[in-house]
């Protein structure tokens, strides 16, 4: 074997060597990160699995507690509320990681960047990203504080590859600097709420009565009318001038209602001597746009309504309100004109006051007084 061949084979194998020894030191490592992902109870049980069967987000939560607030043993409800919290994305880890970090009693302490580093990376990696390498990392501190050094940890592939085997996004930073915990807290349970009052539609109500299937089935169209109409017609009644309150658990009694209904009616007598707007085709038109207006409300309810119910979907009372004004100003009665006034109905003189009755000279007199303005009129006439 010449010398060439033997400084060939010598690296080879020095190069395995080194590989074999570099995967001893770097196992560890990898160890700690991928166990991370298991249960607490299970870290030491499953050791010489490196995978773990159950991936969980529980150990990064509880680093969160133990490397921040120095706290080792955290409530397991507030553990699992993250946990969710994270799963359902009503939280990000790096946000969530900002409202330990940057707390209110926390956000302006930090002055090492050595020691920032040391605890963030071990609350997001479980390892200590600077040990022996402080140099790609100080400098972000240095430059932009422990913000810019944080927006560092969680964008690192490392970190957005843990969080991305969990099926959730590491996120980025909230604006909001400090961020107290227990107002993300709230945050997180008035996202839950609002999710628990949103109804998820089943196969059955998926269908509704489209134009389609109006045409199709017109008497069952008919009979859904006729139905809410005897079911839902006291609610509709109730609600357009507000007898159901609090969102239809608190009734007022009929009673009231009818007081309402009779003040509402008081409110839309016309004024003595006053001129009815609009008259004549502005009227008609306006009445037909109440009517439409109307039509469409109760139209957009029955696109909604799944062809199972009995009554129409959703209609209120309070949903014709708009239109209420104008429907009263259509209904109120116009003034006499025309053949009416020949009868006996005698229009209200431009001085706007009421005649009392003809003097014997043929001149009309208004509240004891002649009313000179009729009188130029009727000897412009002549």
């Amino acid at each position: 074997m010449n010398t060439k061949t033997k400084r060939k084979v010598g690296s080879i194998v020095y190069n395995v060597i080194v590989c074999f020894f570099g995967l001893i030191m770097l196992y560890p490592l990898v160890w700690m990160v991928m166990s991370s992902f298991k249960e607490t109870s299970t870290i030491f049980t499953t050791a010489g699995s490196l995978i773990p069967e159950k991936a969980t987000l529980e150990n990064y939560v509880k680093r969160l507690y133990y490397y921040v607030d120095d706290n080792r043993s955290p409530a397991a409800r507030e553990v699992a509320f993250w946990v969710q919290a994270m799963q359902e994305g009503d939280v990000s880890p790096a946000v969530l990681g900002q409202s330990f970090l940057f707390s209110p009693d926390r956000a302006n302490s930090y002055t090492d960047g050595q020691a920032f580093y040391t605890m963030a990376s071990y609350a997001l990696l479980g390892t200590d990203v600077t040990d022996g390498n402080a140099d790609a990392y100080l400098p972000y501190f240095a430059e932009g504080g422990a913000v810019q050094a944080y927006k560092q940890l969680f964008n690192l592939t490392s970190c957005v590859e843990s969080f991305a085997a969990l099926g959730v996004d590491v996120g980025t930073m909230d604006d909001r600097i400090p961020l107290d915990r227990t107002v993300l807290a709230q945050e997180v349970e008035a996202a839950r709420a609002t999710r628990s009052t949103q109804s998820t539609a089943d196969e059955a109500d998926k269908a509704t009565y489209t134009p389609g299937y109006i045409l199709r089935h017109p008497v069952d169209t008919v009979l859904l009318f006729v139905r809410s109409a005897v079911e839902n017609g006291d609610h509709y009644i109730r609600t357009l001038v507000g007898g159901s309150l609090s969102y239809y658990t608190v009734d007022l009694a009929w009673g009231w209602v009818v007081v309402l209904y009779l003040l509402l009616a008081y409110a839309a007598l016309p004024v003595q001597g006053a001129v009815m707007k609009p008259a004549g085709k502005a009227r008609g038109w306006c009445c037909a746009a109440a009517v439409l207006c109307c039509l469409l409300a109760v139209a957009g309810c029955l696109l909604w309504t799944p062809t199972h119910y009995d009554t129409l979907y959703g209609l209120q009372g309070r949903y014709f309100l708009p239109v209420l004004p104008l429907l009263l100003l259509m209904l109120l009665t116009a003034p006499p004109s025309g053949r009416r006034a020949r009868r006996g109905h005698r229009p209200d003189p431009p001085c706007g006051r009421a005649c009392t009755g003809t003097g014997g000279d043929g001149r009309e007199y208004y509240a004891g007084d002649y009313c000179k303005v009729t009188a130029l009129q009727i000897k412009n006439k002549k």
